[in-house]
């Protein structure tokens, strides 16, 4: 419609819709999109209704602008699928627990972490001695800094190392595969779980250098 209007200048929508091959009632409403777009303008007169192209500097300036928007429009889309790429999901109650407990203790990989030590025992008594069975039997392994005792301990699918100063907290953090749990060891259980490799592998860095540091 634009094309027609510079070309052969002020046309009534009958002669759009001939020049354009389509119907007036779509020709009428793309002329109104180009209206509000800021390209074209529409002249009154007693005998007839006629659309004309906007100049020249109006419709670049209207383009520019129109293009800008887009552009925007794509950089937040590109920062929405950057946001995307973190999944995050939180698990309450004994049951939401058991249920990212079962998934550390199937993955059968190395988990780090650190924080509290001893609270699946005191918050999941009935579920804890089967949960530790099957990390063993899933061969997951856990390397550990936690707070409770003075020097390392280890069993067959555990490894510990402790700060030297005790402090209070019910905060644990587990980290496996790209997932990073942290769990809130209080009556109101929580665990959050955030699905992203770069976390994942920013804790790790965390833990390697506590790691290091405690004998």
């Amino acid at each position: 419609m634009l094309s027609s209007l510079i070309k052969h200048g002020e046309q009534t929508v009958l002669e759009l819709s001939k020049l354009a091959g389509t119907n007036r009632s779509y020709t009428y409403q793309a002329l109104e999109r180009l209206r509000k777009a800021g390209l074209i303008t529409q002249i009154k007169t007693p005998e007839r209704v006629l659309w004309q192209a906007m100049p020249k500097e109006s419709i670049l300036a209207s383009m520019d602008k129109a293009k800008k928007s887009v552009e925007d429009d794509l950089r937040a889309s590109e920062k929405r699928e950057k946001i995307q790429d973190t999944e995050i999901r939180i698990f309450k109650g004994k049951k939401g627990i058991r249920s990212v407990c079962d998934d550390i203790a199937t993955s059968g990989t190395k988990v780090i972490g650190f924080g509290a030590e001893g609270k699946i025992k005191k918050y999941l008594p009935y579920e804890y001695q089967h949960i530790f069975e099957q990390f063993t039997k899933n061969k997951t392994h856990f390397e550990l800094v936690a707070l409770r005792g003075k020097t390392p301990g280890s069993k067959d699918y555990l490894k510990l190392k402790h700060f030297k100063k005790r402090f209070e907290t019910c905060v644990e953090v587990n980290v496996y595969e790209d997932k990073t749990i942290l769990f809130f060891w209080k009556d109101n259980l929580q665990a959050i779980e955030i699905r992203d490799k770069d976390v994942a592998n920013s804790f790790r860095n965390f833990h390697k250098q506590f790691w290091e540091r405690f004998k």
